[in-house]
């Protein structure tokens, strides 16, 4: 593999994993809205 496409692999890895704890954050918090309006309506 060439070293420019490791670094180009690498840094897509990177910001993929980067991504992936904001938007499972952003999950709990939208099932915890929605728990809350189901439970007092």
């Amino acid at each position: 593999m060439e070293p420019e496409a490791a670094k180009f692999l690498a840094a897509g890895l990177a910001v993929g994993m980067g991504l992936l704890g904001p938007g499972i954050g952003i999950g709990i918090l939208g099932y915890g809205a929605m728990q809350s309006l189901g439970r007092f309506r």
